[in-house]
């Protein structure tokens, strides 16, 4: 496997601008194709539900859990030799990965992880944040105010167990509590940096 370009992940919680904001910006530079793990989960769920990879229900059961079934999928996917004679890789944009599973399934030579997410957030912040910027497109236009507030709570919670891990294991970790455009610029350029790709406008 050709391992001089590899390869990247992009994991954390949801309503961190992993999507539209970093995944897009690397995405429409040329470098990566982005693969949305969301996509494949739901075709998991409907198509070998006896997986019990349930994508609408990864907040319920745990994060760490479902993180533990897909891995080695994930691990597989990225390890594949089809991409060695193109002048892209994979971006593999995601909820459902801890740091602790990277670190025992995947081969960080063909594949690196940068991890996202807010721990440091206000609850009522980032709800008003969430009703600010949402669109009819996004899963949460159609939530009751106080069953969006109990999903903050847990995904601030997760990003907490997320940004530990990546601390024990040395991997990288952006907080975006705060200052999300700043954090997106900050992330887009590490990342392109981190790679070889040392353009940047």
């Amino acid at each position: 496997m050709n391992t001089i370009k590899k390869h990247i992940i992009i994991s954390g919680v949801p309503r961190t601008g992993k999507t539209q904001s970093i995944c897009r910006k690397l995405a429409e530079m040329g470098y990566y194709q982005h693969v949305m793990m969301d996509s494949i989960t739901q075709s998991f769920e409907y198509i070998f539900p006896q997986l019990e990879i349930f994508d609408g229900h990864t907040w319920e059961v745990g994060m760490p859990n479902v993180s533990k079934k897909l891995i080695d999928f994930l691990a597989h996917l990225v390890h594949t030799e089809k991409y060695d004679d193109l002048e892209y890789r994979m971006l593999v944009d995601m909820y459902q990965l801890m740091p602790e599973d990277y670190i025992q399934k995947i081969n960080p030579e063909c594949c690196k992880v940068y991890f996202v997410g807010y721990p440091n957030v206000d609850l009522e912040e980032k709800f008003k944040s969430i009703r600010e910027h949402e669109t009819k497109w996004d899963w949460t236009k159609n939530m009751k105010d106080e069953d969006l507030k109990e999903r903050i709570r847990v995904y601030t919670q997760e990003s907490k167990l997320i940004q530990a891990q990546c601390e024990k294991y040395h991997l990288p970790f952006f907080d975006f509590s705060y200052n999300r455009e700043e954090k997106t610029e900050e992330i887009v350029k590490y990342i392109l940096e981190d790679n070889g790709y040392k353009s940047w406008n």
